[in-house]
C-alpha cells in the first residue's frame, strides 16, 4: 500500500490547512504568541530579581536594606493595623487554602459547570508550596530574632506566605478575567485580590516573622510559578482548540472531495 504521509499532495494539503486556519484566526495567533512572549519576559525579570536578592543574601548585603524597611513598617503601628494584618495574614496559611480551594471548586462547578479551573489553581498552589519548602531548606536563612519565641519551625527565605498568596490569589485574578464577562466585576475582583496579596506580604514584615527581602523573593518566586502555569495551561488550551478546529470540515479539504 503506498505511503501518503510525506507525499507532495499530503504536504500541499497540510500547508493549505495551516494557512486556512492562520488567516481565519490570525488574531488568535498574534494574541497567543504575544502573550507567550510577554509572559516569558516577565518570568525572566522576576528570575533576575530573585537571583539578585539571593546573591545579596549570600554576600551579606541585605542587612541594612531589611532593617530600614522593617523599621519604616513598624513605625506605622496602630491598633487597627495590629488587628487587620494579624488577621489577614492567615489567608496565606495552609489551612486557608484547604478551605478556599474546595469552595472555589463548588462555585465553579455549580455556577460554571467546570472543575478544570479548580484543578489548575490546585496545581499552581501545590507546586508553589513544594518549591517554597525546597528553597527554604536549600538556602537555610534563619528567621528574624523577634520570631524566636513563636512556634515556627520553617526557615525564612523566601516567604512561603508571599509565594503562596501570589500563586493562588494571582491565579484567581487570572481566572476572573477568563470566566467573567462584566469588565467592572473583573476590575473589582482584581483590586480585592491584589489588596489581599499585598496585605499578606506586608503582614509578614509587620509581624516580624520575615525580613522584607524574604517577602520580595517570595513574590518573585511565586510570580514565576504563576506565570509559568498560566503559559502552560494557555498553550494546552490553544493546542486543543486548534486540533478541534482541524477536525472540522473546511474549504481546504472540501475542495479535494469528489
Amino acid at each position: 500500500m503506498p505511503q501518503k504521509t510525506f507525499s507532495p499532495r499530503y504536504l500541499a494539503r497540510e500547508a493549505r490547512r495551516f494557512l486556512y486556519h492562520f488567516y481565519r484566526s490570525y488574531k488568535d495567533y498574534l494574541v497567543f504568541f504575544g502573550g507567550m512572549f510577554l509572559g516569558i519576559l516577565i518570568v525572566a525579570l522576576l528570575g533576575r530579581v530573585f537571583y539578585e536578592l539571593l546573591n545579596d543574601l549570600r554576600a551579606e548585603k541585605l542587612g541594612a536594606f531589611d532593617d530600614s524597611i522593617t523599621l519604616r513598617v513598624l513605625s506605622w503601628k496602630t491598633p487597627f493595623l495590629d488587628w487587620y494584618l494579624s488577621t489577614i495574614t492567615h489567608l496565606g496559611d495552609h489551612y486557608a487554602y484547604f478551605i478556599l480551594t474546595p469552595l472555589l471548586g463548588l462555585y465553579l462547578y455549580f455556577r460554571k459547570g467546570n472543575l478544570i479551573f479548580t484543578l489548575e489553581a490546585l496545581a499552581v498552589l501545590i507546586v508553589a508550596g513544594a518549591i517554597s519548602f525546597w528553597l527554604k531548606d536549600l538556602i537555610g536563612r534563619p528567621r528574624p530574632e523577634a520570631v524566636h519565641h513563636l512556634r515556627i519551625s520553617t526557615l525564612s527565605f523566601p516567604s512561603g506566605h508571599a509565594m503562596g498568596s501570589i500563586a493562588f490569589y494571582g491565579f484567581l485574578i487570572h481566572l476572573s478575567w477568563r470566566i467573567y464577562k462584566n469588565r467592572l466585576k473583573k476590575i473589582i475582583f482584581t483590586l480585592i485580590l491584589t489588596i489581599i496579596i499585598l496585605s499578606i506580604g506586608l503582614s509578614r514584615i509587620y509581624l516580624q516573622v520575615h525580613y522584607p527581602s524574604d517577602v520580595l523573593s517570595g513574590f518573585a518566586a511565586g510570580g514565576i510559578c504563576l506565570i509559568f502555569f498560566i503559559l502552560l495551561f494557555s498553550a494546552l488550551r490553544f493546542r486543543l482548540r486548534i486540533k478541534g478546529e482541524d477536525r472540522q470540515p473546511d474549504t481546504a479539504t472540501a475542495e479535494e472531495k469528489p
